[in-house]
């Protein structure tokens, strides 16, 4: 596969352990260990949203390090998530927005019924997944559903976060986000899966992403749809930027300095 030139695949041992992760279990145990935080809490958080994430813990790991670098460069904004599914990154956003040393707001955007029906940029898996419906329509396929009362009660009453600075925003991207009304946006993780879902995330939201903060795509190397957006969003701005891969599916980039 062609990655493009402005992809550089960053930490080779992740993508080394991810090789060698089909050949047996014990492999697969270190390349989960791989990354880690030493921190005990962090690493009870992770285990706690196991069940409860659809990126592995390589994912959630480097989400918590782009957090990290914000939280060390004193980069300030929100931390935004599009596409929660049952809550696990959001519960680790909302928890380390609560012990980082900056002030900042969580918010949370999904439909709550799943995804909704991709398009033919998505690609014949996709639609397939999709029960062979590939029309584009705002109507759930029953995929990848972690309904609002499930997430709040994940959130706020088994990790015991607290409500007052985590927005929980219902509603497909296509009608809430262009709305958006909170503040700037120091990280943004989306995991949206479709080209139309993608898209929508990428203009929506970048225009409030400051400089120096992240963009997070779950499934650049996995959904096709994903890619395309994001590759075709990347190509529209000016003096490049570079795109970093983690592991086979998750991709990130910052916004300039300018």
């Amino acid at each position: 596969m062609d990655d493009g030139p402005h992809e550089w695949r960053s930490d080779l041992r992740h993508e080394f352990a991810l090789w060698r992760a089909g050949i047996d279990r014990r492999t697969i145990s270190i390349a989960q260990r791989l990354g880690l935080p030493r921190d005990p809490e962090w690493r009870r958080l992770l285990e706690v949203t196991d069940g409860h994430a659809m990126a592995d813990r390589l994912r959630r790991v480097s989400i918590l390090r782009r957090v990290e670098r914000l939280d060390k460069e004193r980069i300030s904004g929100a931390l935004a998530e599009c596409g929660v599914a049952r809550g696990g990154v959001a519960a680790l956003l909302g928890a380390r927005a609560a012990a980082g040393p900056m002030r900042r707001d969580v918010w949370l955007f999904d439909s709550f019924v799943g995804l909704p029906e991709p398009t033919f940029r998505d690609g014949a898996p996709a639609v397939r997944l999709a029960h062979n419906r590939g029309d584009g329509r705002l109507e759930p396929i029953g995929e990848c559903v972690g309904t609002l009362e499930d997430v709040r009660h994940f959130l706020f009453d088994e990790c015991r976060l607290s409500q007052d600075r985590i927005h929980l925003v219902e509603g497909w991207f296509q009608n809430t986000l262009p709305s958006y009304s909170g503040g700037p946006i120091a990280l943004v993780h989306i995991d949206g899966d479709w080209y139309e879902s993608v898209r929508v995330c990428l203009e929506s939201l970048w225009p409030r992403v400051v400089p120096g903060g992240y963009v997070v795509i779950d499934d650049y190397g996995h959904w096709e749809g994903a890619r395309r957006a994001t590759r075709e969003f990347l190509a529209k701005q000016a003096g490049g930027i570079l795109l970093h891969r983690r592991g086979y599916t998750q991709a990130y980039f910052r916004k300039p300095h300018r």
